[in-house]
């Protein structure tokens, strides 16, 4: 029988290996502060949680569900390049039930060094307001902690302890004081993601054909496009508290060094684009590294990170850091990508055993082509051959100011048209007038030189904008670096304009503009405004890092 939720603990004994989760799903507090993002939030009106032990678990842009047997998603992990460490089994084991077992109603307390002994499974109906589920989470953490406690000051006695306390100590399962001692302060709550996971599952439809081909050219195992699982569930519009964005959850300091990202468009929101930008990170990550468990991990907490983390601890692999190192930094996220990262592809591999048959989504297939003018976003589209939401569909990177016509798509921008519109684009654009085909960017905004006092914030409500358009805008990183005597681009309220930069027309022109480096400015900052990513300006110029920049230095804009 199903009890309402009170103030002691209803506990719900399980055998199966439940733990915490990363940046990727919701947690509530925990203690230590669980790291993780904000519960997602659910109906508004409130209803009481109870407790259970188990849970049963384009032809292109015609987005149209078939039906595909679920057996047939993916080849199964080579134990060579992904080895599951005796150090990870419980972690893999409890994020396969989270991804294919327990739903978003379901938070589980667990201790996040006890990970394949669950303490608690609340359920929670989908009329349960997010405050009050936050609220019971909150108390399920305090009163399990308060058990501990007990345990630990009657030894672990058995027959001193609690009836609450006693449920505590068998479901963490028998052992010394000590034991007990070093559960404190770990317990936390996850929540399922089984709905999350069956959905991103069969979005992946649309993208995992290209995905795979990616992957392919790139010389690597196809088992790593299954990490968008992990990353988002395949949601093209995830956008996290930190400011990760798209399939892969790229930041923005990372992304520069892999695509573009600036006042036109982030391709962070590009899932094609965006999967070759995290294929060759991962494969950076590999040639840095030498393992997959590594590389992976290091898509988390960075290449540099791990390899410092070596050094520290004298590791050789993935199960020597989480025995070994100690640094907060590589916390319970950073600890379980690797074993997450397992559990996905199983559920990916095996859906019949967790949703039965996947309604996989239609691959997305199309053409592409490159303009070789400044051009607007709504001229591209009419003569793409398809309507708007498709057209949007298939080119995601472009920002608001472009959607908006307040700048134009540069020259060499790579646009996508439904498979078979390429000669009937390329015929069109061919016939496009001069005011269609503009040999200058549009400029909406005004120069600012900063004061002594002035923040990016201030400076942003005085303008009427934000601030994270001003840091994109400038090529800023650190809202923290801005100097007095700096010059700022503001967004204009009035009409645009063009340039006043005498550009050519042709394709050539463009490719052979050059920059010359002014004191103050960053890889960053020029990359934003010539609209090409931080990696082409490295490559085109030769340049090692960033630090390899000179004022005075001429540089070839790809």
């Amino acid at each position: 029988m199903q009890q309402p939720w009170v103030t002691g603990l209803a506990l719900t004994l399980g055998a199966c290996a439940l733990s915490g989760c990363a940046a990727a799903h919701p947690a509530v507090a925990s203690t230590p502060a669980a790291e993780g993002v904000e519960p997602m939030p659910v109906a508004a009106t409130a209803a009481p949680a109870t407790t259970s032990s188990t849970r049963d678990a384009t032809g292109a842009l015609q987005i149209a569900a078939h039906r595909t047997p679920s057996g047939a998603s993916g080849p199964a992990l080579d134990p060579r390049l992904f080895p599951q460490p005796a150090i990870l089994q419980d972690n893999v084991q409890f994020w396969t039930d989270i991804f294919g077992k327990y739903s978003l109603q379901d938070s589980v307390v667990h201790s996040t060094r006890a990970m394949g002994r669950p303490i608690q499974v609340m359920t929670f109906s989908d009329a349960t307001s997010n405050t009050l589920r936050n609220s019971q989470e909150k108390q399920a953490i305090a009163d399990t902690e308060r058990a501990l406690d007990e345990i630990v000051a009657a030894n672990a006695q058995v027959d001193r302890l609690s009836p609450d306390a006693r449920r505590v100590y068998i479901a963490l399962g028998a052992g010394n004081a000590a034991r007990f001692k070093a559960l404190q302060g770990t317990i936390r709550v996850q929540r399922g993601q089984r709905d999350r996971t069956l959905t991103g599952l069969e979005t992946a439809g649309r993208y995992l054909p290209t995905m795979r081909r990616i992957f392919k050219n790139y010389g690597l195992p196809e088992a790593l496009t299954r990490l968008p699982i992990v990353e988002s569930s395949f949601n093209v519009l995830a956008y996290s508290k930190v400011g990760a964005a798209g399939i892969w959850q790229f930041m923005p300091s990372t992304a520069r060094l892999y695509m573009k990202l600036n006042a036109i468009q982030d391709d962070r929101r590009d899932p094609w684009t965006s999967t070759d930008a995290a294929a060759r990170m991962l494969r950076d990550n590999y040639a840095m590294l030498g393992s997959w468990p590594l590389a992976i991990t290091a898509y988390n907490y960075g290449p540099g990170g791990i390899r410092k983390a070596l050094a520290e601890t004298g590791g050789t692999d993935l199960a020597d850091l989480i025995a070994r190192y100690d640094n907060p930094r590589f916390g319970f996220a950073s600890s379980n990508f690797y074993a997450e990262f397992l559990a996905a592809n199983i559920v990916a591999n095996h859906p019949e055993r967790y949703f039965g048959t996947l309604d996989h989504e239609t691959p997305i297939e199309f053409d592409v082509v490159t303009t070789t003018d400044y051009v607007p976003y709504t001229t591209l589209q009419r003569i793409s051959g398809a309507d708007s939401e498709q057209f949007a569909q298939l080119n995601p990177s472009f920002s608001a100011a472009v959607l908006s016509g307040k700048l134009h798509t540069p020259p060499g921008t790579r646009i996508r048209v439904p498979t078979g519109q390429q000669a009937r684009f390329t015929r069109l654009y061919a016939a496009l007038g001069p005011e269609q085909r503009a040999s200058q960017q549009r400029v909406w905004y005004v120069a600012y030189r900063v004061r002594r006092g002035d923040t990016l914030a201030s400076i942003a409500r005085h303008h009427g904008t934000s601030t994270q358009d001003l840091m994109r805008m400038n090529g800023i990183r650190n809202a923290r670096s801005l100097r007095t005597g700096q010059q700022l681009r503001i967004p204009n309220r009035g009409a645009p304009r063009l340039v006043a930069t005498a550009l050519h027309t042709t394709h050539k022109a463009h490719t052979r503009t050059v920059h010359r480096v002014t004191r103050g400015q960053t890889l960053s900052a020029i990359a934003a405004r010539h609209n090409v990513s931080v990696s082409e300006l490295r490559i085109a110029n030769n340049l090692r890092d960033a630090d390899s920049l000179q004022v005075g230095m001429l540089l070839k804009i790809p």
